[in-house]
Formats: structure tokens, C-alpha cells, sequence
């Protein structure tokens, strides 16, 4: 018997192609990323002789680290403290080169790739003209690590951890508004960091630091 093909239908579903699994976080514990900086007093408060020290994980998989720090190269060390805040650090992925401290540089970009899965918010006006935004991002001087204070209003993510940073403020609290290289280290002056007291008696000696992971040993960090 020939009939329509009309006549005959199929109710016929794809079968959903399953979402990709999350990997868990791994379990071995990052190394700890350790900033020490020889910076102006960021508050009138703090304006004494005084380092500032910013720590994260080189992943995600950190819990915080104890701060040690040696005055006889290396050879004892004693804890400083210890935190479990995650300061938001990275590296520059592209050069910033030097701009006046008088003018808003509406010109350099400032590109950072984060060593962990931070969040950087852009700020309003009103927050970049009362000193919000600010980071520290070095520089070197003949050899020696130095440190432009800078402000950005505007944040964009481009890339997973990575930042673009926009509408900056030049050499704030009198630091020079330097030209940067690829690689230099970017550190968000947020809560996280913190400040030290030293003494006159450390002026030219070598001071040692180091940070350890918490469920390291001391002797691998």
C-alpha cells in the first residue's frame, strides 16, 4: 500500500553534549611570591622608618605564609609574622615608558598578568582624584630594584588574570614617574600589603627576607 511520507513522524532529540568537568584545584601548595619594598609613607601615621611587604601565591592553591627575615645573610632567621591575605601581585606584560608626574597619562597602558585569580575593579573620578587605584610597579635603577607609586582609574580584563590599566596617575608621593620594562612586578596597595617597622641601626646592612608557605618547610622556601 503507498502512502504520504507527511503521514509518518519522529520525534527525535540530540542527546546534550556534556559541559567539560572542572578540574579540583590541585592539592600541593604554591610557593609563596615575596615583594619587599622600600616605599613613602602611603598614610601620615605610618611615617617612620619602614619597609612594606606584599605576599601571594604563584596559584591559587595557597593558604597564606610566615615572613622570616635574617640580618646575617641567611644564616639564622627569625618570624616576622605571618598572613593569610593574598596580595594582589603580577608582571608587566608590555613596557611603560616614563610620562610626567604633573599630568594624568592618558597614553601608557599598564598590562599585568596576575599570579592568581584576583579581581582589579575600575574606580570613579571621584575615587582616582582622592588617591584611589594606587600600586607600586619597579623599575630598575643601575642594579637596584626601585618603586613608582601609580594610580589607575580604568580596569579592563582582557585575558584570564590579565588586566589592562588605563587613565593613570604619574610618580605619586614624589616617586619618579620611570620607564618600565616587560617583567616588572605590579603590586595593588590595597589591605593586603603591610608595613614593617626597622630600625637606623639596619641603615647599609644587608637585610635578608624570605616567605614560607603555610605546610612548607623553611628550608625550601
Amino acid at each position: 500500500m503507498l502512502d504520504r511520507q507527511s503521514a509518518y513522524t519522529a520525534n527525535l532529540t540530540a542527546i546534550p553534549i556534556p559541559q567539560p568537568v572542572t578540574p579540583p584545584q590541585t592539592s600541593i601548595v604554591s610557593d609563596t611570591v615575596l615583594t619587599v619594598m622600600d616605599i613613602p609613607a602611603l598614610v601620615d601615621s605610618a611615617d617612620d622608618l619602614h619597609l612594606v611587604t606584599a605576599m601571594s601565591g604563584e596559584t591559587d592553591a595557597w593558604a597564606g605564609a610566615a615572613l622570616q627575615r635574617s640580618l646575617d645573610a641567611g644564616a639564622t632567621f627569625a618570624t616576622v609574622n605571618s598572613s593569610t591575605l593574598n596580595a594582589v601581585m603580577g608582571i608587566l606584560q608590555a613596557p611603560v615608558t616614563a610620562a610626567s608626574p604633573h599630568y594624568t597619562d592618558a597614553t601608557n597602558v599598564v598590562e599585568v598578568l596576575l599570579y592568581t585569580d584576583d579581581e582589579i575593579e575600575e574606580i570613579s573620578e571621584q575615587a582616582f582624584r582622592s588617591e584611589g587605584g594606587a600600586f607600586a610597579l619597579s623599575w630598575n635603577d643601575s642594579g637596584t630594584q626601585r618603586w613608582e607609586l601609580m594610580q589607575y582609574r580604568d580596569a579592563e580584563l582582557i585575558a584570564p588574570k590579565t588586566y589592562r590599566l588605563t587613565t593613570l596617575a604619574r610618580g605619586r608621593l614624589n616617586t619618579e614617574a620611570a620607564a618600565h620594562p616587560v617583567g616588572a612586578v605590579f603590586v595593588l596597595l590595597d589591605g593586603a600589603i603591610q608595613a614593617h617597622p626597622t630600625q637606623s641601626a639596619w641603615i647599609g646592612q644587608d637585610v635578608t627576607h624570605r616567605a614560607v608557605s603555610t605546610g612548607h618547610t623553611p628550608d625550601g622556601a
